[in-house]
């Protein structure tokens, strides 16, 4: 009456948790990555005047 399962498909559970074991660590180190960057960033005043840097673009460049 039920088609007979393969064995990837009796096996997928069991894969299904360890590509969990893969991906949830990853995008946790991958996270800190994105923290950490975003902190440089204001630590380093990449944030401190964004209008000054949209008129610079706009004004002749003084020889």
């Amino acid at each position: 009456m039920f088609p007979r399962l393969t064995h990837w498909q009796e096996r997928f559970p069991e894969i299904f948790m360890d590509i969990l074991y893969l991906l949830i660590p990853l995008s946790v180190t991958l996270v800190f990555f994105i923290l950490g960057g975003l902190w440089w960033a204001i630590d380093r005043g990449q944030f401190e005047d964004i209008e000054s840097e949209g008129a610079r673009i706009l004004q002749d460049p003084e020889s």
